[in-house]
């Protein structure tokens, strides 16, 4: 429906409306060829908000809606989905409280066909927590990001991953233009892989390091400067920060308040 209001908007909006209609025609046919869906919403309308690939505009997805791939889509915190396949239950988180070494308030990401594992995903910033929710058996993602591709596996039903990504340019930075440069300047990205419940295994450029959560080797780090460190490091318990269920200071309860706003606000977007 969303598709079909962008084709009739193309075509009234044009003098040749002829001509007009049939390239929105050809570039409905395009993109739904390309795009499938790959998750479905389980949040209240307008936890999430999609831009289709090659438009400018984003429209909020309804309750219950359908995630397709090529999107890109940003969650409010609290966002949640399940793969096609209902294998992954996902869900985006913030960090009111400003615990977390990295700074995350809101998550954003394009779901990719999952060919040979039940989620495909490409994180743009953020956090999403994966959860196996198959009645038996591991399950698989593939997180994508920056230049970096890593396997996941939840080992068990319950088992649950967090990644946590972020970029942002050092201190000092100084900016130059980038024409004449062969690679343009960019902000420095860190990410943390963190096993909350259970067991996993992570296939880091060929690397599979086997994961618990704490008391365990829990936690893997990367940054686009050093790259992947494959030590695992072991923790004695859950940080602070990623505790899903941890309480909110009075500090920041008032900015999770603030944030709650946006979702009605987001139901006003008009589709395309």
């Amino acid at each position: 429906m969303v598709r079909l209001q962008f084709v009739r908007r193309v075509a009234l909006g044009s003098a040749d409306s002829a001509s007009r209609l049939t390239l929105a025609v050809l570039l409905l046919t395009s993109s739904a060829l390309a795009a499938e869906v790959a998750a479905q919403a389980t949040s209240p309308a307008a936890s999430f908000v999609a831009r289709a690939s090659g438009a400018s505009d984003f429209f909020p997805l309804p309750e219950n809606g359908e995630l397709r791939t090529g999107d890109l889509i940003v969650a409010l915190p609290g966002a949640s989905f399940t793969s096609k396949n209902g294998s992954v239950a996902v869900k985006s988180l913030a960090d009111y409280d400003g615990k977390s070494p990295l700074p995350v308030l809101e998550t954003a990401f394009t779901l990719n066909e999952a060919k040979d594992v039940d989620l495909d995903i490409t994180l743009d910033r953020g956090r999403v927590d994966f959860t196996n929710v198959k009645a038996d058996g591991p399950a698989v993602v593939r997180a994508r990001f920056w230049n970096q591709t890593w396997k996941i596996t939840l080992d068990a039903k319950g088992t649950r991953v967090a990644l946590e990504l972020c970029a942002r340019w050092p201190a000092g930075s100084r900016f130059k233009l980038a024409s004449g440069m062969d690679k343009p300047p960019e902000p420095v990205a860190s990410l943390v892989l963190l096993v909350i419940s259970g067991s996993a295994a992570a296939d880091v450029g060929g690397l599979t390091l086997g994961l618990s959560a704490p008391p365990g080797p829990a936690l893997v780090e990367w940054d686009s400067v050093a790259g992947a460190r494959p030590q695992r490091q072991k923790l004695d318990k859950l940080p602070a920060w990623a505790d899903p269920d941890a309480s909110l200071s009075p500090h920041g309860k008032k900015v999770a308040e603030s944030r709650s706003f946006a979702r009605p606000a987001r139901r006003t977007l008009p589709a395309p």
